[in-house]
């Protein structure tokens, strides 16, 4: 699959590996997701907090 990024404030946040999304129905997997870092998250949440002010 190609690259993947997720947006976090805004901006584009690139990640390095992703991880598969499973479709609970058959166990299959059906997507790739991006896997995010631990300061990449901590950012996501701030930064959802900050907009939902």
């Amino acid at each position: 699959m190609g690259s993947h990024a997720m947006t976090i404030g805004g901006a584009e946040a690139p990640t390095k590996q992703t991880f598969p999304v499973i479709n609970p129905a058959t166990g299959e997997p059906f997507a790739e997701a991006p896997e995010c870092t631990r300061a990449q998250l901590d950012e996501a949440f701030a930064s959802a907090a900050t907009a939902y002010k």
